[in-house]
């Protein structure tokens, strides 16, 4: 048996890229959309390249890369998805 939903309660999907740079939320919350960015920025001094809402309802984060012209996130993915949802957790 289905129970019915939870008021307040929101649903949306976070996807992270493989190499752990950046981070999409699809149909985010305007709570989330409007404080993650700052949230991470907060967290990782000068580490967010870039973080904006597309026309169709997604927040993309991005991460910056090493800045020796490596691939790597200086933080590695692992931490970076930690980080990631702490900030958003701090926004809830």
């Amino acid at each position: 048996m289905v129970a019915a939903p939870e008021q307040g309660v929101d649903f949306f999907l976070a996807h992270f890229s493989s190499s752990g740079d950046r981070l999409s939320l699809i149909n985010a919350p305007p709570l989330v959309v409007g404080s993650l960015g700052a949230n991470l920025r907060a967290a990782l001094p000068r580490k967010v390249a870039a973080d904006r809402v597309s026309e169709d309802d997604v927040l993309v984060i991005e991460l910056k890369k090493s800045g020796y012209g490596g691939e790597d996130h200086p933080l590695g993915p692992i931490h970076t998805v930690n980080l990631m949802i702490i900030a958003i957790s701090a926004t809830a």
